[in-house]
């Protein structure tokens, strides 16, 4: 009885040990590799990100504080979260070293090109990103003077090919409420003049109290201002009449808005300026409701305000 035990530990301990052995011996057609690293680059030094697809350019450019986009005003805080996203990359994989890029979406056609320069024009980082890996939710790169294609996590993709609209700061009218003075709305053939004067406000017409409530809806939505999208053409409000205008009075400058009277067929968006904004650019449908059920208001409360 005591040796058939010994027999079935002397068994056991044998197969224990080959399976230790098959554990540590390198499988066939394995290859021992360790995967790079992306060079380390922190925020502060990093100055410019240069995106290339299909011959688009995005330039981002670190202006003290701010950020440009291609020469536009830089959405700040989109622009420091694609750089923080990319500083922080790793390679998790590595998946081909043939050379065959087009399934991964990094041949020529497809690749899209990222650096990262410091205000010196160092490149502090460059890779070229490809096709995601929707399994995994993962990218995939090469790095410059590498064949092998590897897996980044995350979508990094869909950030690249976004437009240059989208990276641009929409806030077209911005103004701090409390040192505003008053307000002149011209709309069609009328005119309306409102004024603050400790702390209220008034119709300059009958000198009736502003209902607090109006003020605060006009306000709310003038003093931070975004439009929805831009015209290209610089020029595209020239020939135009503006259908209504708001200006903005403060004790030494003024600030001034247009909507004209062209929509965009197709969206329904109203065209406007702004004395903050190079370009001309389109505010949503919903906005310009919001716009026409203040004037409604207004026009209701100073009893038809002044005709021109």
């Amino acid at each position: 009885m005591a040796n058939k035990r010994r027999k079935e530990i002397y068994i056991l301990v044998v197969i224990v040990v080959a399976l230790l052995i098959l554990l540590l011996l390198p499988k066939k057609n394995s290859v021992n590799y360790e995967l790079p690293k992306l060079k380390k680059v922190s925020a502060q030094e990093a100055d410019k990100i240069i995106i290339t697809h299909k011959n688009i350019k995005k330039e981002f450019l670190r202006k003290g504080s701010l950020w440009k986009v291609n020469s536009f005003k830089g959405n700040k805080e989109r622009i420091q979260e694609l750089l923080n996203t990319v500083i922080n990359l790793k390679i998790i994989d590595m998946v081909s070293q043939s050379g065959n890029y087009l399934r991964y979406g990094l041949d020529d056609k497809d690749k899209i090109s990222l650096e990262v320069l410091s205000k010196g024009g160092n490149k502090l980082l460059s890779f070229f990103a490809g096709a995601l890996d929707g399994t995994y939710g993962s990218t995939y790169i090469i790095l410059p003077n590498d064949k092998k294609v590897y897996k980044i996590r995350g979508s990094l993709k869909d950030e690249l090919i976004k437009d240059i609209d989208y990276w641009r700061d929409k806030s077209v009218l911005k103004f701090d409420k409390k040192s505003l003075l008053s307000i002149d709305i011209n709309y069609k053939d009328l005119n309306f003049t409102l004024f603050k004067e400790k702390e209220k406000w008034f119709f300059k017409k009958n000198k009736t109290e502003v209902k607090q409530e109006l003020i605060k809806d006009l306000l709310s939505l003038f003093s931070d201002f975004k439009c929805d999208s831009f015209l290209e053409d610089i020029n595209g409000t020239k020939d135009l009449n503006d259908e209504e205008r708001y200006v903005f009075n403060f004790k030494d400058k003024k600030k001034e808005l247009k909507i004209f009277n062209s929509v965009d067929k197709k969206s329904d968006k109203l065209l406007a300026s702004s004395s903050e904004e190079e370009f001309p650019f389109f505010i949503s449908k919903t906005k310009g409701d919001k716009l026409l059920k203040i004037k409604e208001r207004i026009i209701k409360e100073s009893k038809g305000g002044v005709k021109k």
